[in-house]
């Protein structure tokens, strides 16, 4: 197993090594590799962690150090484009001086708030949508109305105009008919 060959060149201390063996019981490798990922060990979560230690996690390392505890999420982009987040907690027991370290993906719930968040926006335009559609509709309907009764009085020349405004009105009614369709929530 390649945590052990971890602990044996030294890569992993014997604290590090227990709580990996207690956190992942079935190995550590399967867990990793268990979804599409590039991430195939434990090794190549070190590496990344490493290679992205200066810009991801100085406050994190500051907030162990005075507090105990700190939580994160980090984004691991693999090389196939595919996004995982995972969420690393760390607890330091200032007694004996270890960290107690727990990574757990969190990437289908960070996924589904997005998705949740992006729900929430576009309901929030269909709303204004709904109510810009009827703010415009009132005046639509005034035009309408004056159309008609400029219509009674009108001769045959004022009469052409009226029709290709009362067209133009129709035109523009459907129009804010369709936006309000848009705007209205859909069962998904």
């Amino acid at each position: 197993m390649e945590v052990e060959l971890l602990k044996l060149t030294g890569v992993l201390g014997d604290a590090e090594y227990t709580v990996l063996q207690y956190e992942f019981k079935d190995g550590l490798n399967k867990y990793l590799s268990g979804s599409n990922s590039k991430v195939r060990s434990l090794a190549d979560v070190i590496k990344y962690n490493k290679d992205n230690e200066a810009e991801a996690m100085p406050y994190f390392k500051q907030e162990v150090l005075e507090t105990g505890y700190a939580e994160t999420l980090q984004q691991y982009i693999h090389k196939s484009t595919h996004i995982r987040y995972y969420k690393i907690s760390v607890i330091k027991d200032f007694s004996t001086n270890l960290l107690l370290v727990k990574i757990k993906d969190q990437t289908e719930k960070v996924i589904l708030k997005q998705k949740v968040e992006q729900k929430d926006a576009l309901l929030e335009v269909g709303q204004l949508a709904a109510s810009v559609a009827h703010e415009i509709r009132n005046p639509i309907t005034t035009l309408k109305g004056f159309t008609q009764l400029l219509k009674v009085k009108a001769n045959e020349e004022t009469l052409k105009y009226l029709n290709v405004i009362e067209d133009e009105i129709q035109r523009m009614e459907l129009i804010l008919s369709e936006m309000l369709n848009l705007s209205k929530p859909t069962v998904a």
